[in-house]
């Protein structure tokens, strides 16, 4: 069966740009900037840089990866994690060429720069004899003249020492050959004439730039602040104006009486991550600004900080923090929507925007930003994706060029089909945003009209190409519905059926729920795995973002339809990959109790989708067991925790999590994904307030849809416990989400089947409410409260005290109820 997974996620963002910009000649997601273009910094984890191309002939050798491109190494580097690696041979008559690429393969000004610079290494000596050549291509792939090297480089290459090289523009602009110096997108090294024939040549070649080389030095970073966690410290300033030409800034650390870089970070993210490793470890640390061609600004003061440990509700805020940088710091500065990936530049996307758009209450409520910053993001966004981005029966492609809001291709470098699932977790977010932001000023106004506008806009009833009785995928103004496939049921795309039943203007029949997204009841499993029922989908659920995507703002709990109640199945979900990591079939390197969760993202080989049994290669994704937490609390808090201890040298980032790793592999991903990144801010604070499902849930729409579809109230136990389980040891009660502004769930360990009353009372010791008395069998059970008193009226905010009285034992918890 062709998956929703394999056509969503199934090609890498590079091998797609790469793809496009052989087609629409002038597109690229990283237009130059005024200061300088960047070619090359690390590599991708794939041992070559995609952006390259090289050949030899006539005798001569150099070295390739994959084919045709420029080697990349991981052990020999000037920063960051990786260099090129540059290995030739020249022979008498023959000719070499490497060359590496703009991003994207866009065109640059050569004519608005001035200097190719970058940092090279040679265990021997070479004198400038040695040096390559260089030239230069347009994006039509009409070259230059070549330029030697050594002119320029009089003092050669010294043994074992990372030195500065540069090429001067000027020789190119006054001998340009053929080629268009304002469109050129590759430089090129080559075979010099003054080389040794027959003799092998190794550099390795780091941070690649094309800059104008203006020698006035940037300024020293502003009021630079440190701030120690767990195991690492961060080290904040403020963005430069980006008039002052920075492009990077150095974290140093005061060691031995010596500053040391210990880290770089781009100017843009205002902050960077220095690993410290342990609690208790205390640094001394400055920041120095770099500009494009490495000058350096004077250093900031010294800083002084400290790693401590962090209790649970610190760490799980560290996490939000900084996953919430993803879509606050790094969004597109022209229309604010959220960047596909790290690196992608123009290149944004339509669910990561909605992800990005729900994380701005987060924020909000977390204190990150202010709630008139985050209401300015929002009507900024919603703004553009009125008035600019495209769209055709008001959906939304896929991928959206952040400055201009036209489609960017998704599904080849033809498409320009709109993406309907996609469009449905943009939707989620409009909903969530319009209920978020109700308060009376003219900006909350305007986002609640906007919000409806869009929504209101889209087309759902034109995804059913004649009358199906299901919704389908993708459909293109030009192309119609050709090569598009059905919205069927079970996987990610869930909220789409729910609400293209509840749009108030362009609803479908209800019925499609059953007919399309449950395929007649086809999607049901009757099967258990390590104990634990699946009720949908494939064996063992397949991969966690099945049970991420769709209820980040569908709240899954007390209800279920004709198939299963989602709260009970996405638990059940976790456990499995929980159980399969433990069982470990495959013996994957690092999988364990608290190393679990295979869902779609990043691997060694480039992206898959993975699932137990299913293209398990090894790789774990953070945001697999991160965004469970609401299902498997302490098993996703486990996992969290072991992630950043274990692996957190790598892993952890100024943005979080980086996308994934692999323990077998030695292999970390070198960024991040936006619908990856998503997930793990918002249903951690689902677990924590409910506040994403409180929102987008509290719209009028959506409770008559899900009746419509043949949802129900559930109050049974949300938690299958596996065959032969033992019962709890003893009496327990807890709450949550806690705080929270809507229902709680009190979850009841009863260690026998025995009578039991949960009961609420205030701080007077006046009960309240009792949301439960009756009998219960031994286990555990999920108790619904919906924040109202006996009297039917909601209790005010304040310290509630809730507790749970058999005949021979009682417990207590505390419950603090906000606005």
């Amino acid at each position: 069966m062709r998956t929703a997974s394999t056509i969503r996620r199934g090609r890498p963002l590079h091998a797609l740009l790469a793809a496009v910009a052989l087609v629409l000649p002038g597109f690229g997601p990283a237009p130059a900037l005024a200061a300088g273009v960047r070619l090359f910094r690390d590599g991708t984890g794939l041992g070559f840089w995609d952006l390259s191309w090289g050949a030899s002939s006539g005798g001569s050798t150099v070295e390739l990866a994959n084919g045709s491109k420029f080697p990349v190494d991981d052990a020999t580097r000037w920063r960051g994690t990786s260099a090129l690696r540059l290995r030739f041979t020249p022979a008498a008559g023959g000719d070499w060429v490497l060359g590496v690429a703009n991003a994207g393969w866009a065109p640059f000004d050569a004519t608005a720069l001035d200097t190719v610079v970058w940092w090279a290494w040679s265990a021997t000596a070479l004198d400038a004899a040695q040096l390559p050549d260089m030239l230069l291509e347009d994006q039509s792939n009409v070259r230059t003249p070549r330029q030697p090297l050594s002119i320029y480089n009089p003092g050669g290459l010294p043994a074992a020492t990372w030195t500065r090289l540069v090429m001067p523009l000027a020789p190119f602009r006054l001998v340009p050959g053929s080629a268009n110096l304002s469109l050129a997108n590759k430089v090129f090294f080559c075979q010099s004439a003054t080389g040794a024939a027959g003799v092998q040549r190794t550099l390795f070649l780091d941070e690649l730039r094309v800059v104008d080389d203006d020698p006035t030095p940037p300024p020293a970073p502003l009021a630079a602040r440190a701030t120690g966690y767990e195991r690492h410290a961060e080290v904040q300033w403020d963005a430069p104006d980006p008039a002052e030409g920075v492009e990077s800034h150095r974290i140093e650390r005061l060691v031995g009486g010596a500053w040391t870089a210990a880290a770089w970070a781009d100017a843009a993210e205002g902050g960077g991550v220095l690993w410290l490793g342990a609690p208790g470890v205390g640094c001394t640390l400055r920041v120095v600004a770099e500009d494009w061609s490495f000058r350096e600004s004077a250093p900031s003061p010294a800083l002084e900080t400290a790693t401590r440990p962090l209790a649970d509700d610190e760490f799980l805020d560290m996490i939000q923090r900084a996953t919430f940088r993803t879509f606050w710091d790094a969004a597109h500065p022209v229309s604010g929507l959220t960047r596909e990936r790290s690196g992608s530049g123009d290149v944004c996307a339509a669910g990561g925007t909605g992800f990005g758009l729900m994380a701005i209450p987060v924020g909000v409520e977390r204190g990150f930003v202010t709630r008139a910053a985050g209401a300015a993001r929002v009507l900024k966004v919603l703004s553009f994706l009125a008035t600019t981005a495209e769209r055709h029966w008001g959906a939304f492609p896929h991928w959206i060029h952040g400055a201009t809001g036209q489609h960017v291709p998704f599904l080849g470098p033809s498409d320009d089909r709109v993406d309907l699932v996609e469009t449905a977790y943009l939707a989620q977010a409009l909903l969530a945003v319009r209920a978020y932001f109700d308060g009376a000023g003219a900006e909350e106004a305007q986002i609640r009209a906007l919000a409806t506008q869009l929504w209101e806009a889209i087309e759902w009833d034109q995804f059913r190409p004649g009358g199906d009785t299901s919704l389908w995928w993708h459909r293109s103004p030009t192309t119609g519905f050709t090569g598009s496939i059905r919205v069927e049921g079970w996987h990610e795309g869930m909220i789409t059926y729910l609400l293209a039943v509840a749009s108030p203007t362009h609803p479908v029949p209800a019925s499609l729920y059953t007919t399309g997204w449950a395929r007649n009841g086809a999607m049901a499993n009757p099967n258990s795995y390590y104990g634990h029922r699946i009720y949908v989908g494939p064996a063992y659920g397949g991969p966690l973002f099945f049970a991420h995507y769709s209820f980040v703002g569908l709240d899954p709990r007390f209800k279920r339809d004709a198939w299963a109640n989602y709260y009970t199945h996405n638990r059940n979900h976790a456990l499995v990959h929980v159980a399969y990591a433990v069982a470990n079939p495959l013996g994957r390197a690092g999988y364990g109790a608290s190393a679990w969760g295979l869902t779609a993202s990043d691997d060694p080989a480039g992206y898959g989708v993975h699932a137990p049994y299913n293209n398990d290669n090894g790789t774990l994704a953070p945001t697999a067991a991160l965004a469970s937490m609401p299902y498997a609390p302490h098993e996703a808090l486990a996992a969290a925790r072991h992630f950043y201890d274990a692996y957190g040298a790598a892993l952890w980032s100024w943005h979080g999590f980086r996308d994934a790793f692999n323990p077998g592999a030695a292999w970390t991903a070198p960024g991040w994904i936006a619908i990856d990144q998503g997930p793990i801010l918002l249903m951690i604070e689902n677990h924590r307030s409910g506040l994403l499902w409180n929102r987008f849930m509290s719209n009028p729409e959506i409770a008559p849809a899900l009746a419509a579809v043949g949802f129900v109230a559930d109050s049974s136990s949300t938690v299958d416990a596996p065959a032969g389980a033992p019962a709890p040891a003893a009496l327990a009660l807890a709450a949550g989400p806690n705080p929270s502004s809507g229902p709680v769930t009190f979850a009841l360990a009863l260690p026998g089947a025995e009578a039991v009353a949960v009961e609420v009372f205030d701080l007077a010791g006046r009960r309240v409410a009792v949301p439960w008395r009756g009998a219960l069998g031994a286990g555990r059970h999920a108790i619904r409260w919906d924040g109202r008193c006996e009297r039917g009226a909601l209790l005010p905010p304040g310290v509630y005290l809730a507790r749970a009285r058999t005949a021979s034992d009682a417990v207590t918890a505390r419950i603090v109820r906000v606005r």
